[in-house]
């Protein structure tokens, strides 16, 4: 995996579990062993790291809407 995706997916993490006003390029950047230089490197700011975890949840969004299409027989909790 490359620099930017654990950047990506560690990011995702702690968005899902803080918040996008708690996310600390600091924390993030221990935790996957990577400078404060390589976020900025890949992404320039925090606004631009926001937006790509956006975009990847959309997709992963997408994803789950598209196999649950073709999946999902009925939402019904009641039915089995």
């Amino acid at each position: 995996m490359d620099v930017k995706q654990k950047w990506l997916e560690k990011g995702y993490e702690h968005f899902a579990l803080f918040g996008p006003e708690k996310l600390s390029i600091n924390k993030i950047s221990k935790e996957i062993g990577s400078s404060r230089a390589s976020f900025y490197h890949h992404f320039g700011d925090i606004e631009v790291f926001i937006e790509e975890l956006l975009d990847m949840h959309w997709k992963i969004n997408q994803q789950f809407y598209s196999v649950g299409a073709l999946e999902c027989n009925t939402v019904s909790p009641y039915q089995y």
